[in-house]
């Protein structure tokens, strides 16, 4: 049986293969942790909700949507 992923996990795997080296760019600046922490972060999903809420401008701008923010505790 297959393990399922975490939503933000699940999220970042939606994104154009060109479209990540960007947003971990734009969202390491942002959170202020490491690129390789933040790479981390994206292949297991560990992304706090407090991390979630101070990228979530940029994840609605590569297209999360509602239920993909809710999912990360984003929305309520």
């Amino acid at each position: 049986m297959a393990k399922r992923k975490k939503p933000f996990a699940q999220f970042f795997s939606m994104i154009d293969k060109n479209q990540r080296s960007n947003f971990i760019k734009e969202a390491v600046q942002i959170i202020g942790c490491s690129r390789s922490a933040f790479y981390y972060k994206t292949l297991h999903g560990n992304l706090y909700p407090c991390e979630a809420v101070k990228i979530k401008q940029l994840l609605v701008r590569y297209g999360a949507k509602d239920e993909d923010l809710r999912a990360m505790g984003i929305l309520g």
